[in-house]
């Protein structure tokens, strides 16, 4: 309001009262009725419809798949998952050349899930403690629901501390380091 002149009027700005999602004709879930209000208005001739409230059904969408890693031995590493689907999925591990889900009973790796970040979202982590030569490979994220399952790889890369000499390549800088001293003057303003 403290752009607003002497006798303006503020423009209205409408809100939906509902948050319930709904799931269109079109086989669309859209996250709230005015939402789907708006995509019918704009498209008359779809016939767009209410199927019901709630989200539509649909296999599961890997919405952040997890990225290619390369550390050193006795570094950790998590392989992160995020995950759209309704029903809810479940998200299990997978690593090239065993049969059996993660972590088995390896004691430095564990699995994780949880529910979001978003509605209708879960998110899963692959942690490997202290990693060893004999965990490169290639690790598959699988999730699932009853109306389907999707799955999305990476691969991890473990060097020895001679191999990373002999590559040449160098470990990421440390937080504190990313910045030298000349970036840290006047120039720099902390975000927060």
């Amino acid at each position: 309001m403290g752009d607003l002149r002497h006798g303006e009027v503020p423009e209205p700005q409408c809100v939906c009262l509902s948050s319930t999602a709904v799931c269109g004709s079109n086989g669309k879930t859209y996250t709230q009725i005015c939402k789907f209000n708006e995509a019918a208005h704009a498209h008359p001739e779809v016939n767009l419809t209410v199927v019901h409230e709630g989200p539509c059904e649909s296999a599961p969408q890997i919405l952040s798949p997890p990225y290619d890693i390369w550390n050193i031995t006795g570094q950790d590493v998590i392989f992160g998952c995020e995950v759209f689907a309704y029903p809810m999925a479940s998200i299990e591990w997978k690593k090239d050349g065993t049969e059996m889900f993660l972590p088995g009973d390896d004691p430095h790796i564990s699995v994780q899930f949880r529910g979001g970040p978003q509605k209708y979202e879960v998110s899963g982590w692959l942690q490997i403690q202290a990693v060893r030569t004999t965990d490169e490979g290639t690790y598959h994220c699988f999730a699932r629901n009853k109306v389907g399952e999707v799955g999305a790889t990476a691969s991890l890369t473990v060097l020895t501390p001679d191999q990373l000499n002999t590559v040449g390549l160098s470990l990421p800088k440390s937080p504190h380091q990313l910045y030298d001293d000349e970036t840290e003057g006047d120039d720099y303003d902390d975000y927060y």
